[in-house]
């Protein structure tokens, strides 16, 4: 009673005095197990366990509290034989039987894990754990019709449960039923928008299409945009194509694809009515707001909107006003360009327009006058406002307009100042360093605004068993590590291994300042404290004095001069036993990309912002050519930065499955696995049973190019040391 009415003091005389007068009382040591475990002493509630069982060893309970304390304190190897002596006291143990198989599943014994289960279920027909446990375990193993079966059964004891709506979502998903998938989230989060149903129903837009507009999901997925539920570029298409079957938006597009390359504006652009419903959905204005518009059609709607908000400033005098929805509108185009980084085409007679009104702005500034909304606006849609000399002086405390400010002038500003923060960690003499440098320093790459908000941190074998189930169980399972992101960029992938790692210390570093004030700029923004931003190129880190539990390396390799070289240094900074996370190019994958880099350099295009923007157009101009349509379908593809990174970086290598095999096995690394999806990985052991997992992802590659036509992104394990 004293520990239940939070009297730990008072618990602990009371049971240390009952066990001195009778030790041989098993309840005894249970009640003083809990004033431990209430009081954060788990070592000895463990330990008050044991003795409780030691003193009754047919006491399943006692041995089930263990197991459970030894899970608190990570030690699932230890707790697994207080599991099954705790079912072995009592056969029909169905809680004893659900926590052993968690354990097993969690240290990669899937079928054990899976014969537990079955007998808790057996035990207990009526709860519903046992059956959704099947569920997920069946949908790793491909399994789905069993999963979705077990999953419908776990629903009809638990009709309410969001875990079970969520993980049935899952199967659906996995079985490729997408559309029931998201019906059934769209249950889940009607009773509770947890985290895991969020990021379901972000995986459902991800695989879905609209061919019709749904309303009633509009506003979820407006949310999970404005939120981030979930990485944007994951369901920016989805969202995007809900976004453009909205009936005002739709007759708008085709009228100016349908006109394309003129230019429309008024009336031919959009009606008062098509123009009032445009403003007014919260989806399309989430999408300007939060990332580049990747669709070609709504880009072009995008352009001509640009231009008539340009001819609309320049006839609106000083303290001219305009409709609050329509100022919304075009604040939030202002703030999708200077996301996209002007990628939308202009011509010269708006080039000359723009100038009339930046000195417009400029003039109105020097006399201390209040300029229109409307010309920061559409100057903010044509170039970033901090460029303007007395930008600093810029500032506005309602909506729209302050976000607009914010993004192009505070934002700005506030890395610059950080520069002279930043360490240099090595020196940058290589070439070919220097120029990534330069380019990275005029286009740092990702352009990201958002990210979602993290899961629980775990430790790093934690975290990989999500990726990988079947991961033997190993040394990385204590709470702290140091981790090192080589080739940082502007910071989403150091910012979220920061939070994926308990007690993770994490070094970043990067050849690119401007990407670094960026990446420490979000880093404060997001009040995160266990990241150290650093200058340096990789080639150089071999003379750091300091090694590291994870190391990744996203993106990076093939753009040095050698990519194993750099792969070698990388490899001389891992602790023995550490893991290490690559993407690389794959030369399958990339064909289209070579194609259209050899284009590129016989038509003498540039990597300036001008050539950039010509290049797109003409691109776009030519057609449905397979090795260009293809490019519509990166996200790279429509802002800046991302397109110069696809298209016209200055050093890229392509590197195929054997290559990497080869590198692994002459530095005797154990490959985990690639990061794809479950059915993915399911279908690829499936079709080559027999051949080693390289090998078999070699001939599944071959037969179907485009597989990794990003990256390849896999994941391996450094040797641990020989002991002497």
């Amino acid at each position: 009673m004293a520990t239940r009415a939070g009297r730990i003091d008072e618990a602990f005389t009371l049971f240390s005095r009952a066990i001195g007068i009778n030790p041989q009382v098993p309840e005894l040591h249970m009640g003083m197990a809990a004033a431990c475990h209430a009081a954060g002493r788990l070592e000895e509630a463990a330990s008050r366990c044991a003795e409780a069982a030691r003193v009754r060893p047919d006491y399943a309970e006692a041995h089930l509290e263990q197991g459970n304390v030894l899970m608190e304190l990570n030690r699932p190897a230890d707790a697994v034989p207080c599991y099954r002596r705790a079912v072995t006291s009592r056969p029909d143990y169905m809680q004893g039987l659900v926590n052993l198989g968690r354990t097993l599943y969690g240290l990669g014994k899937p079928e054990e894990a899976i014969e537990a289960w079955q007998q808790a279920q057996a035990a207990d027909p009526r709860h519903p754990l046992p059956a959704m446990n099947l569920g997920i375990a069946f949908v790793r193993q491909g399994r789905h019709k069993e999963a979705i079966e077990q999953l419908q059964r776990a629903l009809a004891l638990a009709p309410g449960s969001v875990d079970v709506l969520t993980n049935l979502a899952k199967a659906y998903v996995a079985a490729e039923d997408i559309l029931q998938a998201l019906q059934t989230t769209w249950r889940a989060l009607a009773i509770s928008e947890t985290q895991d149903a969020k990021a379901v129903f972000v995986e459902c837009l991800r695989r879905f299409r609209f061919t019709a507009d749904m309303p009633e999901l509009r506003g979820a997925v407006a949310r999970a945009v404005t939120e981030a539920w979930a990485r944007l570029d994951d369901f920016n298409a989805a969202a995007t194509d809900l976004a453009k079957h909205d009936a005002a938006l739709a007759q708008c597009v085709a009228r100016v694809v349908q006109a394309w390359p003129r230019r429309l504006a008024g009336d031919e652009l959009w009606t008062t009515s098509e123009r009032a419903a445009i403003c007014a959905d919260p989806l399309l204005r989430a999408l300007m707001e939060s990332a580049p518009v990747c669709d070609l059609d709504i880009e072009r709607f995008l352009t001509c909107a640009r231009r008539e908000t340009l001819e609309d400033a320049r006839a609106t005098a000083p303290g001219g006003t305009v409709e609050p929805a329509l100022l919304a509108f075009r604040c939030a185009l202002a703030r999708q360009s200077f996301l996209n980084e002007y990628v939308h085409p202009w011509d010269a007679e708006e080039a000359g327009k723009v100038a009339q009104l930046r000195q417009l702005l400029l003039d109105a500034l020097a006399a201390q006058t209040e300029p229109p909304a409307l010309w920061l606006a559409a100057l903010g849609a044509y170039e970033p406002l901090h460029q303007l000399p007395p930008a600093q002086t810029l500032n506005a405390k309602t909506e729209p307009l302050k976000g607009l400010i914010d993004q192009q002038v505070s934002e700005p500003l506030e890395e610059m100042r950080l520069r002279a923060t930043i360490r240099a960690l090595t020196p940058i003499h290589d070439a070919i360093s220097l120029a990534v440098r330069d380019q990275y320093e005029h286009n740092p790459y990702p352009r990201w605004a958002k990210l979602p908000l993290p899961a629980e941190p775990d430790t790093i074998e934690g975290a990989l068993r999500t990726l990988f189930p079947s991961l033997p169980a190993g040394s990385a399972t204590r709470d702290r590590c140091d981790v090192l992101i080589a080739g940082c960029g502007t910071g989403h992938c150091a910012i979220e291994a920061a939070r994926r790692y308990r007690g993770a210390r994490v070094l970043a570093v990067d050849l690119s300042l401007t990407s670094l004030c960026y990446a420490m700029r979000k880093t404060r923004e997001l009040a995160i404290t266990n990241i150290d931003y650093a200058q340096a190129d990789i080639l150089r880190l071999d003379a750091l004095e300091q090694t590291f539990d994870v190391i990744e390396a996203g993106g990076v390799l093939h753009h040095l001069d050698d990519p194993f070289a750099g792969w070698r240094v990388l490899l001389g900074l891992l602790r023995p036993g550490g893991f290490m996370y690559l993407g690389l190019y794959s030369s399958l994958g990339r064909q289209h990309i070579v194609a259209v880099r050899q284009m590129i350099a016989e038509r003498g295009y540039r990597s300036t912002p001008d050539d950039i923007r010509r290049f797109r157009e003409q691109l776009v101009a030519e057609g449905e050519r397979s090795d260009i349509g293809r490019l519509w379908q990166s996200p790279d593809f429509f802002n800046m930065s991302g397109c110069r990174d696809l298209c016209f970086h200055v050093q890229e290598h392509r590197l195929s499955i054997p290559q990497i095999k080869t590198f692994l096995d002459e530095n005797g690394l154990t490959f985990i696995g690639f990061v794809v999806d479950p059915r993915s990985q399911n279908e690829v052991e499936s079709q080559f049973p027999n051949e080693g997992e390289l090998d078999r992802w070699h001939r599944h590659e071959t037969a179907h190019p485009n597989m990794f036509s990003g990256q390849y992104h896999f994941w391996l394990q450094k040797p641990q040391r020989k002991a002497d």
